[in-house]
C-alpha cells in the first residue's frame, strides 16, 4: 500500500499548473519551518508581556507626573485615563461587593445584602 500516492498525485498536478506552484511551495515551506507554532509562541508571549509593560508604564507616569497637576489632568482626560477610571470603578464595585460579605464564624461566610442569612444547618 502506497501512502504517499495522494501526495505524489497532487505534486504532479501542481507541477503541470504553474499557477499552483507558488502557493504550494509557500504552504510547504510554512509547514517545514513550523511557522504556525512560531506564530502561536509570538502571540502567547506578546499577550503575557503586555501586563508587566502596563505596570511599568503606570509606575513611570506616576514618577514623571508627580507634582504636576495639569499634566496629571491631561492624562486622566485622555484614553489612558478613561480606561483607568473605568478600572477604578470596577475595582471599587468589587471591593464593595467583597465588603458586603461577612464572616459569622470560622469556616462560614454569610451573604449580607446579596442573599440569605440562613446558615447551612437551617437549609438542610
Amino acid at each position: 500500500m502506497d501512502f504517499l500516492r495522494p501526495v505524489r498525485a497532487f505534486d504532479g498536478y501542481q507541477q503541470r499548473r504553474k499557477g499552483l506552484a507558488i502557493p504550494a511551495a509557500v504552504f510547504k515551506k510554512f509547514a517545514d519551518d513550523q511557522a504556525g507554532n512560531l506564530a502561536a509562541l509570538i502571540a502567547y508571549y506578546a499577550f503575557f508581556s503586555l501586563f508587566p509593560l502596563l505596570l511599568v508604564l503606570t509606575t513611570v507616569l506616576g514618577f514623571v507626573l508627580h507634582g504636576n497637576p495639569s499634566a496629571q489632568a491631561a492624562v486622566e482626560q485622555s484614553g489612558v485615563g478613561a480606561s483607568s477610571r473605568s478600572s477604578a470603578r470596577r475595582s471599587s464595585s468589587m471591593l464593595s461587593t467583597a465588603r458586603s460579605w461577612r464572616c459569622d464564624r470560622p469556616g462560614h461566610i454569610a451573604a449580607g445584602r446579596h442573599g440569605s442569612d440562613r446558615s447551612h444547618a437551617e437549609r438542610v
